[in-house]
């Protein structure tokens, strides 16, 4: 019989929906599978007791301001648990306690600060992409009678929907933020 003390699950989320990753993280911690480290999208449990603990996600793109001691110590102090990195996220885990669970970003403003950080690299990622698009059609690209020309313009307009779309989407987040003076919906 193997012991069954750690797993992996397979999943991802968008940067937009953080809210929806921190439930499901809060879900598998009720079931007893407490998060130790993610790693190319697979997030690695360890099992434990069940408990109910809040985590939540906040992104850091460095900088030249960015001091990763202070920062983890500010959290430290609040009482929350520092978990894991994976890029430039950051995970933290708290007991929940009773009533709504608790915030790391208390207002408005801190939380559309957090994704306009994630929106100007989504924007460079863009940027970066433009010039890849333009070998196809110039110069450098594939001879049209090759199959394998499709699929790498396939990819191509695969990536670059997918930067534009989260560029969108962040935006309209941080627009919703700005408005509502609210929170991320969590579901």
């Amino acid at each position: 019989m193997s012991d069954k003390s750690t797993k992996t699950v397979v999943k991802s989320f968008f940067a937009w929906n953080d809210g929806k990753e921190e439930v499901w993280l809060r879900d598998q911690a009720k079931r007893g599978w407490h998060l130790e480290a993610i790693r190319c999208l697979g997030y690695h449990f360890r099992r434990g007791e069940p408990a109910d603990v809040t985590y939540r996600l906040d992104f850091q793109s460095g900088g030249g301001k960015f001091d990763k001691t202070e920062y983890l110590g500010l959290f430290r102090d609040a009482g929350w648990e520092y978990v894991c990195r994976f890029g430039a996220w950051y995970f933290f885990r708290t007991p929940t306690g009773k009533g709504t669970p608790p915030e790391i970003l208390t207002d408005a403003a801190s939380r559309a600060a957090k994704y306009r950080r994630l929106l100007i690299l989504m924007l460079i990622g863009l940027i970066c992409q433009i010039p890849f698009a333009n070998s196809f059609f110039g110069p450098l690209r594939w001879h049209y009678d090759s199959g394998i020309w499709i699929v790498f313009l396939g990819l191509q307009v695969g990536v670059l929907a997918f930067f534009a779309y989260s560029v969108i989407r962040l935006i309209m987040l941080v627009s919703k933020l700005k408005k509502s003076g609210g929170g991320v919906e969590k579901t």
